[in-house]
């Protein structure tokens, strides 16, 4: 009777989610893991300016501009002094003979489009004649967190070279810094046209593995893929070939549906609430762990997976965030993000299918297994759904 209910209540909670779906809508913002530079060329000098998310400065800096006084652009004022000692300590440009450039700051504000994005504006003093500087740059490189450093980028975009006539519009990014990558030596002539493919592959790998609630759903769904629904609950499937074709479907429907998503938000053809979306992912954990503590809901089981999986999409897309110079050549990146996120789906795949097949016929693998896994996934699921909805702190 009890799980009888839990299938309305899942019915219900579906046509919920299509109501909201529909009824909150929202651009993302920058994605919080990187932070930008525009360097433009003058006839006599360079000019370009910082961009900061917010919320790194608070977290990487111990800089609370809110908290400095209630009008943003002022406690951005008033702190602006200490960032910008913090970039000149880790942000530099040199010229061919290894000459310090170095940066005159000028003001600071708020990106309008993006109130979570700070600037802070400078120019310097000349243009190197051979058009060549070697840009040094470590911001929020080095932070104490393994995992931010891994997942942070610094981009540098070039619109303009004024001093040779050139345009390669507001949207061109040259440069992108990296944990690996901290040193570039930059062609101010002619600079290189696009975020490196690698660099969106290795992305996409990361933030799947990084990403604990994708992880925990992939798990949670992979529990039963060496299991049928019987007529007194999960029994093992016989062979290799039957649980091998089990997984791959549910997989292939999982990735086919954040694969639509991803690309729909990716291209700015359809945004959605990032709040909602989370908390409708830790929703998803929770529905297949009860499914899998008895199967109840297996004739449309291929629906609530394809239909979770139009969200974990969404999440994947608030990852890349809606950076506006990623028009350029976006097909390209978008796709090896995406190909970056099957790998590293495909890695989590290969390494726990062959162990749950191992153990499916043994005595104490729901016992022991499914169950304490799946019991634990609902309370792990249950508080990041009460984080991201609000009702208790972060």
């Amino acid at each position: 009777m009890i799980f009888n209910r839990i299938n309305l209540s899942l019915r219900c909670a579906f046509v919920a989610i299509i109501i909201q779906f529909v009824a909150f809508g929202s651009a993302f913002a920058h994605a919080p893991n990187e932070n930008y530079v525009w360097l433009n060329i003058e006839a006599e000098h360079m000019y370009g300016r910082f961009e900061f998310n917010v919320n790194d400065v608070k977290k990487y800096l111990s800089i609370d501009v809110d908290a400095i006084n209630a009008d943003r652009i002022v406690g951005v004022e008033k702190s602006a002094g200490e960032i910008q000692s913090y970039i000149d300590s880790n942000f530099s440009l040199q010229d061919d003979r290894g000459s310090p450039i170095p940066l005159e700051w000028l003001n600071v504000g708020v990106f309008d489009e993006n109130p979570d994005y700070l600037q802070y504006w400078f120019k310097t003093e000349g243009v190197p004649s051979d058009n060549k500087v070697t840009v040094t740059n470590t911001v929020f490189l080095d932070s104490e967190d393994p995992q931010f450093n891994k997942l942070h980028r610094s981009v540098l975009v070039i619109e303009y070279n004024r001093k040779l006539n050139k345009e390669f519009g507001s949207e061109h990014s040259a440069l992108v810094f990296s944990e690996s990558r901290k040193t570039s030596l930059l062609d101010l002539a002619n600079p290189p046209t696009v975020l490196n493919w690698k660099e969106f592959l290795w992305q996409g790998v990361l933030h799947i593995w990084y990403g604990l609630d994708h992880v925990l759903f992939i798990i949670v769904l992979l529990l039963t893929t060496v299991l049928r629904a019987g007529a007194h609950g999960w029994e093992p499937l016989s062979g290799f070939k039957p649980a091998l074709i089990n997984t791959f479907k549910i997989i292939t429907l999982f990735t086919i549906a954040h694969s639509i998503t991803l690309s729909l938000a990716a291209l700015q053809l359809i945004s959605v609430n990032i709040i909602f979306v989370e908390s409708v992912i830790a929703l998803s954990i929770i529905a297949i762990a009860l499914n899998n503590l008895k199967p109840v809901i297996n004739a449309h089981a291929w629906l609530l997976v394809f239909l979770f999986g139009l969200f974990h999409g969404f999440g994947f897309a608030s990852v890349m965030g809606d950076l506006h110079f990623r028009t350029v050549l976006l097909e390209r990146i978008l796709v090896m993000f995406n190909v970056g996120v099957e790998l590293g789906q495909l890695a989590i795949v290969v390494i726990v299918f062959p162990i749950l097949f191992l153990l499916r016929k043994s005595s104490g693998y729901q016992k022991y297994i499914v169950v304490p896994v799946s019991v634990v996934s609902i309370g792990i699921a249950s508080f990041w759904f009460l984080q991201r909805a609000g009702i208790v702190a972060t």
